[in-house]
């Protein structure tokens, strides 16, 4: 009978889990319902599991990837020159991370000033105003207020942190996830269980960023990469691993490994959905792996900053992509919205449509430019 490899409890009916190998937050998809119980798989989730998701999302919403269950969420954290926050809804809407209320006394008159996100939180708000203010007539301030849409004509900073104890052994996880899933064997990783159950310390998990590629980088491509090297004749056993082809890490899983020559990859394109083939070429010594988990090397810097620059431009060119096939829809909804009692398409809704679509397509490819 098969049993979770962390508590040992045999897998039932009401206690098997679906357990991610590559988390499903960050659009994972290989998986497994033959390595941890729904208790132990809960428990990793809520604590390690968690934390490497929230330190990954920015680029799972800014990449718009998909995943087997949720959706993807809000990216907060983001400011402004000036110190504003700013959150980005779908990976690319930046909205006000709360609305601005300001209250204005001229010439012993109050005036309110308000910025809203929505028509409801708009609502909201004139409906606390009318407990202070009775006499306020809704409806009368709603048709005063008007709607601007403009796109963001400067840089939004965000800082992301990717590591630390909870992540590291999350990432730690999916190594050894993936030696059980793919050898059938629990022997040889079965020391990092305390580690894993947070009873142990280690330090077996580090950034990774070898000066020469591991593998080959094909076009738009993003992808979530493991790979598992098994050496008997040096008794190594460790993991690479890569988060949409930025993130890389080397995970030690034994230096007394006992099992045969190993060398298996898993590579998936986060934009595509599939699964791919992937020729990694990785292969350390002993001493190389001594050497790297006692120096700090600062070459990691130089190849994760291209790694990431050309992360960013891929995302990129999927934000104007989809913002131009949008322009059409919400024209096309705006304009015959405004003409929705019209009995049929008249050539002066045709002529405003071309005229408002090609407006906004100016707009868009001129955001930023003040001149």
């Amino acid at each position: 009978m098969k049993t979770c490899y962390l508590c040992n409890d045999p897998f039932t009916a009401t206690n098997t889990s679906k357990e991610h190998i590559i988390l499903n937050s960050i659009g994972g998809h290989l998986k497994s319902k033959e390595l941890l119980c729904r208790t132990c798989n809960s428990k990793f989730g809520e604590q390690a599991d968690k934390e490497l998701s929230k330190q990954l999302s920015f680029f799972a919403s800014l990449l718009q990837i998909k995943r087997d269950e949720g959706e993807n969420q809000i990216i907060k954290g983001g400011k402004t020159k000036n110190g504003e926050e700013i959150h980005l809804v779908d990976g690319s809407k930046p909205v006000m991370s709360k609305p601005q209320f300001n209250q204005i006394t001229e010439n012993g008159e109050v005036k309110y000033s308000i910025t809203a996100r929505n028509e409801e939180e708009l609502l909201n708000i004139l409906k606390g105003l009318r407990k202070k203010h009775p006499e306020l007539d809704l409806e009368d301030a709603k048709q005063k207020f008007r709607w601007n849409e403009k796109y963001f004509d400067e840089p939004i900073s965000y800082n992301t942190t990717i590591g630390g104890d909870f992540s590291f052994r999350s990432i730690t996880k999916t190594a050894v996830n993936y030696y059980i899933h793919t050898q059938k064997d629990s022997t040889q990783v079965k020391h990092l269980f305390e580690y894993l159950k947070d009873k142990e310390d280690l330090k077996i998990a580090k950034h990774f960023h070898p000066v020469k590629p591991a593998y080959k980088r094909e076009g738009n491509e993003v992808i979530h990469l493991i790979h598992l090297v098994g050496i008997k004749h040096s008794k190594l056993l460790y993991c690479f691993i890569e988060f949409f082809s930025s993130y890389s890490f080397l995970v030690l899983l034994s230096d007394k490994y006992e099992g045969k020559n190993i060398s298996s990859t898993y590579a998936y394109n986060v934009l595509k959905a599939e699964e791919i083939e992937k020729n990694v070429k990785l292969k350390l010594t002993a001493q190389e792996v001594k050497d790297f988990y006692s120096n700090l090397n600062l070459e990691d810097f130089k190849a994760i900053t291209e790694k990431l620059n050309r992360v960013m431009a891929i995302a990129q060119k999927i934000q104007t992509d989809k913002e131009a096939s949008n322009i059409t829809q919400r024209t096309i909804e705006r304009v015959f919205n405004k003409y929705k009692h019209e009995p049929k398409i008249t050539e002066q809704m045709i002529n405003e449509l071309s005229h408002e679509i090609a407006l906004a397509y100016v707009k868009f490819m001129h955001r930023g430019n003040k001149d």
